[in-house]
């Protein structure tokens, strides 16, 4: 099964309940035939925040000074600052 999902929706009083949410998400679709794919918009929410759901998922694809690169949650591997797509 392949899921997308954005969160444009979410107001910034909600983070810390969308954080929560993808930390659900993320135990739900362990051990699951289940790809996710999700957004977030730089222009609306802080990098910081941004990787504090990336936290929750496998894996994330941020373009860096570098160009795209992968960053796996609790590694070192980071792209360095996080630039607006466009």
């Amino acid at each position: 099964m392949r899921l997308t999902g954005k969160a444009y929706w979410v107001e910034r009083s909600d983070w810390i309940g969308i954080v929560d949410y993808e930390a659900r998400v993320s135990k739900t679709f362990a051990g699951r035939n289940i790809i996710g794919m999700c957004s977030s918009c730089l222009d609306r929410y802080p990098p910081h925040e941004v990787l504090d759901v990336v936290a929750n998922h496998e894996f994330a694809r941020a373009r860096g000074s570098g160009g795209w690169q992968m960053i796996r949650p609790g590694t070192r591997t980071c792209p360095g600052p996080l630039t607006v797509g466009r």
